[in-house]
């Protein structure tokens, strides 16, 4: 079952009870504005049956588009940039979306293109080839629609043949240009720069599947303000108030402003920060870059978020608006709003980017636990410090690359060769590098690790003295031969000891047999009533010389695992063999009997 599909399988409660969450935690609209452009957008918003939330929205994302079709953005680290916006605002039927983008967008827009005796820009509807050909041939365009899922799925969509649709959107939002060829027609060129904002609304099933659509890895889910503001309906008394507050007012629709916007803005004008707000922004990226540098380090999903590019444009579209709406209510004439955007206008700008940015966020997890059962589990790739943890506890003194590809954890197995090389020659406090040459073979690299009496445990801390410990006195893996062994014995690499007791280990496989080393280098057997035997008394064996026989600290570990042939490593001296050998003959007749 697709994605897509299982969204379509949810109940209509459920997203109203998403909704319900989404709009829990409400926003104070009034502190976007000063408190004469605030009152009146809030009262406009009432009268038309609406929210602050959407005609903020609306007004905020016309606002950036009459902008970016001449104005000089800088951002506060020195790049200028088009200020293109994607918004999309959600909520439920009949609770005045389509008002709110008719009154902030479509009416006063086409106003001032009638005024203006302009070329008309505005976008309704369009396929992938017909939005490159609007843009390619008018080079601006603002697609507006109050049901937005429609066009943008034709757009992400790639039926007639067009591919990079979501590619352009990204290209389009940050201003690069792009170009199409095709056999029909000569090519196509947007130009960098070029001016296109989309503004429109939808509900929560819609907006879902466009998500999922859009999260395909690209960053276009990036790209998008959206926004659910709580959309309560106005009482009929409270939209007669606000009907005769706007009555009162010196201008009494957003068709004044638009057309002074656009006016002051005929002559070319750049915006930047003031000092104050770009430390502000210096701080915020420092934040992000810092959240997103651990989740790469860490393994984990990155912010889907473009955060800082989107705080700025709110914060320019907020300073434009508030100065020239705050002038035509006081009855001014307009003048150019000030070249540089306070500290005060940014941090309102962080505010309602980052209850967007929550709400986003709320969405896209509940998103993924729909979407869970459609995708693969989850398949972890080994870091590099789980590879040098691996390689310090792989048993015994020595490492080769084809030692620890066939032995170590199933997560490990199916790195390559040069990783572990890799890994090997960073961990140079525990151990060296060692190429060994033998006779009718090819160089082999083995990682000798160094004796646990060499470490400086009060340094280290990749893996603890006791694990060390325990796996370094565990046998040589069987795939290290002899002849390696011997030439790293000879050359000095490695004790006799930390060899010799494998290779007798070896002798004993599959031999039901107690043998009592004079040596003191081990006791070995294969009998069940040897291995049930030291697991009851290994508690009761002492080490009288911890220094000398650091492996008696992993003697019961060895027995725990389950291996087929049990063994334990310690002086004879400290092991009543006299018991085990008991053991093994009354085990023995049972047996026989």
């Amino acid at each position: 079952m697709s994605k897509l599909t299982k969204i379509s399988k949810q109940h209509p409660r459920t997203w109203a009870h998403l909704h319900r969450r989404l709009i829990s935690t409400s926003f104070n609209y009034g502190c976007v504005f000063s408190d004469v452009a605030s009152e009146f957008v809030l009262n406009m918003a009432t009268s038309i049956n609406s929210n602050a939330g959407y005609l903020i929205s609306a007004l905020l994302t016309t606002t950036l588009f009459i902008l970016s079709l001449s104005v000089k953005f800088t951002t506060f680290n020195g790049f200028e940039t088009v200020p293109n916006i994607y918004t999309v605002f959600v909520g439920p039927p009949s609770t005045g979306k389509s008002q709110a983008i008719k009154i902030a967008a479509s009416l006063p827009l086409n106003q001032v293109i009638d005024d203006k005796d302009l070329v008309s820009f505005l976008i309704e509807k369009a396929t992938p080839s017909g939005l490159f050909k609007k843009l390619a041939t008018d080079k601006q365009g603002f697609l507006i629609s109050p049901e937005i899922y429609d066009v943008l799925i034709r757009l992400l969509k790639t039926d007639d043949g067009l591919g990079g649709d979501i590619s352009l959107l990204c290209e389009l939002f940050s201003g690069e240009g792009a170009s199409l060829t095709l056999a029909t027609h000569s090519e196509r060129k947007i130009n960098a720069g070029t001016p296109f904002s989309i503004l429109g609304s939808t509900q929560l099933p819609p907006l879902a599947k466009l998500l999922v659509t859009m999260d395909e890895g690209q960053g276009l889910l990036d790209r998008f303000f959206i926004i659910t503001p709580e959309c309560f309906r106005p009482t009929p008394d409270e939209r007669e108030q606000a009907n005769n507050f706007i009555e009162r007012q010196k201008t009494k629709s957003f068709t004044d402003l638009f057309s002074a916007m656009y006016d002051i803005h005929t002559v070319t004008r750049g915006y930047k920060f003031d000092a104050e707000a770009k430390e502000l922004l210096k701080e915020m990226e420092t934040e992000f870059v810092q959240t997103l540098n651990e989740a790469i380090r860490t393994g984990t999903v990155t912010p889907k978020s473009k955060k800082i590019d989107i705080v700025q444009r709110v914060a320019l579209a907020i300073h434009v608006t508030d100065h020239l709406l705050t002038q035509l209510l006081s009855g001014e004439n307009p003048s150019p709003p000030p070249e540089e955007i306070r500290k005060e206008t940014l941090e309102n700008a962080f505010k309602l980017t980052n209850y967007c940015e929550m709400q986003k966020n709320i969405l896209l997890e509940f998103l993924d636990s729909v979407t869970n059962g459609v995708m693969d589990e989850e398949r972890k790739q080994p870091t590099a410090e789980e590879i040098k943890v691996a390689l310090c506890l792989f048993p015994g003194p020595l490492v080769t690359v084809r030692a620890f590809r066939q032995s170590a954890s199933r997560l490990l197995r199916n790195i390559t060769q040069e990783e572990v090389l890799t890994q090997m020659r960073m961990l140079t406090s525990w151990g060296e590098l060692v190429s060994v040459k033998i006779p009718r073979s090819r160089p082999i690299t083995v990682f000798v690790k160094q004796r646990p009496q060499q470490i400086d445990w009060a340094s280290e801390t990749l893996v603890s003295e006791a694990d060390y410990v325990a796996k370094f006195a565990a046998p040589i893996n069987r795939s290290i031969s002899d002849g390696v062994q011997s030439f790293l014995v000879e050359k000095g690499h490695i004790h006799r000891d930390d060899v010799l007791f494998y290779s007798f280990f070896k002798s004993l496989v599959g031999k039901d047999v107690v043998v009592e080393l004079k040596n003191d280098l081990s006791i070995c057997g294969t009998l069940h009533s040897v291995d049930q035997f030291l697991n009851i008394k290994l508690t009761d064996i002492s080490v009288t010389d911890p220094e000398k026989y650091p492996h008696m600290l992993s003697v019961k570990n060895c027995f725990i695992r389950g291996s087929v042939v049990r063994y334990v490593q310690l002086p004879a001296d400290e092991c009543d063999t006299q018991l085990l050998q008991d053991a093994a003959r009354k085990e023995a007749a049972q047996s026989k009997q």
